[in-house]
C-alpha cells in the first residue's frame, strides 16, 4: 500500500475498522524482518520507499498509507509506519512495525520535522512467517491535525530506545505523503491496467484473425 514493499505487508482494512470503531487499535500485518548480520559482515544497507496507499476494494474510503525501510536489493521490509482511516472523518491509527531488540515501556515517540506529536505504545511482539526473527509493533490513535503536520512535514522520525538504552532514530522522508494519501488506491489503479491490458491483448487477437481473414489466396 504500491511496489513489492508493500504487497510483504498487506493490509487489515477490516480490523481497523473495528479497531477504530470500538475504540481498540488495529493490528497490521507482518512484514519480514532480517536476521542479525554475522559478526565481522557489514550491516546490509537499508533505504526507504515511496508511501504507497492501497484501500478495502468494497469500500473506497477504508485506506492505509504505509512507507517501508527495505533491504537494498531485496523484497524484505524490516520497518515500516503505516496511517490508516476509519469511518469517522477525524479519526485515524498510525501503526509502526520494527525489529526486536528495543524496550517495549518506552513506546515509540513521533516527531514531524523535530516538533513531538505523540508516543505510540508497542502491543506486541510476533514471530516472523518467514524466518526465526521477531518483529514488534506499536499503534496510537491520531487525529486529522496529525495527518495535516505529515502533508506539511519533511520527515516523520521514530525515536526508539535500545536494550543498552542507547537511542536511535528512525526517519521516514514525507516528501511523497501528501500525494499518496490525497491519491487513488494503488492496488486499484494496478487492477484497472491489468484489465486493460487484457482487453487490448483480447482486441489485438481478435484483429490478428480479422487480418488472416482478409489475406488473398494463393
Amino acid at each position: 500500500m504500491r511496489t513489492g514493499a508493500i504487497s510483504s505487508l498487506g493490509i487489515a482494512v477490516g480490523i481497523v475498522v473495528a479497531g477504530l470503531a470500538t475504540g481498540a487499535l488495529a493490528e497490521t500485518a507482518p512484514a519480514v524482518a532480517p536476521a542479525p548480520a554475522q559478526t565481522g559482515q557489514p550491516a546490509p544497507a537499508v533505504a526507504p520507499t515511496a508511501w504507497g496507499k492501497v484501500c478495502d476494494p468494497n469500500n473506497a474510503k477504508l485506506c492505509q498509507v504505509s512507507e517501508d525501510y527495505a533491504l537494498v536489493g531485496a523484497n524484505s521490509v524490516i520497518g515500516s509506519v503505516s496511517i490508516q482511516t476509519s469511518p469517522d472523518p477525524n479519526k485515524f491509527a498510525v501503526g509502526i512495525q520494527v525489529p526486536i531488540g528495543f524496550l517495549l515501556q518506552e513506546g515509540i515517540p513521533l516527531s514531524v520535522d523535530g516538533a513531538k506529536k505523540i508516543t505510540a505504545p508497542f502491543i506486541t511482539c510476533l514471530p516472523s512467517p518467514q524466518g526465526p526473527s521477531y518483529f514488534c509493533l506499536a499503534q496510537a490513535l491520531v487525529d486529522s491535525a496529525f495527518v495535516d503536520s505529515l502533508k506539511k512535514g519533511k520527515s516523520l522520525n521514530l525515536a526508539l530506545v535500545s536494550m543498552d538504552r542507547k537511542k536511535s532514530t528512525l526517519s521516514f522522508p514525507l516528501a511523497t505523503f501528501a500525494s499518496a494519501f490525497d491519491g487513488p488506491d494503488q492496488a486499484a489503479l494496478a487492477r484497472q491496467r491489468d484489465d486493460a491490458a487484457k482487453i487490448l491483448a483480447e482486441k489485438a487477437k481478435e484483429r490478428a484473425k480479422q487480418l488472416e481473414g482478409q489475406q488473398p489466396k494463393p
